[in-house]
């Protein structure tokens, strides 16, 4: 398969045209056609439809984005790869993260890993939810964390814990001595909201509907800390999750469980081709015993 037509139909796949893919290429439009024509005869199917001046995938052309892929972030990865094995170095231990976990679990997880093993190096990615399944298709990692659902069902994953949904107010607060608290409860205090793209609010509009009880968000953020935050500056309260806060979340904030009970998922995940690192078992076994005791 010709590593240049591989390229083309990565990029064209990111922008939708071979105008921009061209550019990036530093080629002319007919090259990067004529590339693009020879893996669709390659292949012998269609990766995209022409509909006027863009370029929609087809079927076979989305099956296709993820290995093409990991197959070309293996080749960028090859000269370093090499580089590191000819001087004797221990390879990065290459780590893929959901940004609610980076606080309670992963940077917990890397220090004590860093303590344990003084020389351990560490290249850790922070995707957000809807590129973490892009990314660990690549297949270019050795340990993920995230949030386990449905959308990453093929990849190898271990249930890590289940953390408990809950509220997060300033601890001066008049609900802050309740044991729990539901929807009604909050109903008319200034909802933090994360974006609608996020697994978490999904789970919270779910309980929503289960209890027949609409929350209008006040203030909608992309990332938990942001909310964590917001909820400290005593703008509102938000709904959130142990883990995410970790263990030294401030003092002036207090953390109770909701009604209805819900629980968000969190996962290792395991690389599909099996790459190894003598560090896989030492960081996932911190991050095991770190979930423990922020759960406990």
């Amino acid at each position: 398969m010709n590593l240049k037509s591989l390229r083309v139909f990565v990029l064209v796949m990111e922008h939708g045209t071979l105008a921009r893919a061209s550019e990036i290429m530093n080629l002319s439009p007919p090259a990067v056609s004529r590339l693009l024509h020879l893996l669709e005869e390659e292949l012998r199917q269609p990766l995209f439809e022409r509909v006027k001046k863009r370029l929609i995938p087809t079927a076979a052309g989305e099956q296709l984005l993820p290995e093409a892929l990991r197959i070309l972030a293996g080749i960028d990865y090859l000269p370093e790869f090499l580089e590191r094995s000819h001087d004797g170095q221990m390879l990065p231990l290459r780590l893929v993260c959901h940004p609610r976990m980076v606080q309670g679990l992963m940077l917990p997880a890397i220090t004590r890993l860093s303590n344990e093993y003084p020389k351990a190096s560490v290249r850790l990615e922070v995707q957000p939810r809807r590129s973490f399944g892009s990314y660990i298709a690549q297949d270019q990692f050795h340990l993920g964390l995230g949030s386990l659902s449905a959308h990453w069902e093929e990849h190898e994953s271990e249930l890590l814990c289940e953390s408990e949904l809950c509220v997060l107010l300033p601890v001066q607060h008049p609900l802050a001595e309740q044991s729990s608290l539901s929807l009604g409860e909050l109903r008319d205090l200034n909802y933090i909201a994360l974006t609608e793209n996020t697994l978490l609010r999904q789970l919270v509009e779910a309980n929503m509907v289960r209890s027949d009880i609409r929350l209008e968000a006040r203030h909608e953020v992309s990332v938990s800390a942001a909310a964590h935050q917001m909820v400290a500056n005593g703008l509102g309260f938000t709904i959130t999750e142990r883990v995410s806060l970790g263990r030294n979340f401030s003092a002036s904030l207090k953390l109770i469980p909701l009604r209805p009970r819900n629980y968000l998922k969190v996962g290792l995940f395991l690389s599909r081709s099996r790459m190894k690192h003598p560090l896989i078992g030492p960081i996932a076994e911190h991050l095991r015993q770190i979930a423990r005791e922020l759960l406990q």
